[in-house]
């Protein structure tokens, strides 16, 4: 830890080094954050998948009760 004595007489972190602590967390927690966003991205692809499979469903039931579409 470095520090430095300012003009006021009072002590504290040189401005690089606090900056360089930073850097480094949010380095270390990017993969983190990435895996959980990728893994959200994936989950809304499913859910999206999953919805558009239920109105297709919902529209050939719609077309059947309406007498639209009959099955032979």
């Amino acid at each position: 830890m470095h520090e430095s004595i300012g003009a006021d007489g009072m002590s504290g972190f040189v401005p690089q080094e606090r900056h360089r602590k930073r850097d480094t967390a949010m380095r270390c927690h990017a993969p983190k954050k990435q895996a959980t966003i990728s893994d959200m991205d994936a989950e809304i692809a499913a859910l999206e998948r999953r919805r558009e499979k239920t109105w297709a469903k919902q529209g050939i039931m719609q077309q059947l009760l309406t007498g639209r579409v009959r099955l032979v």
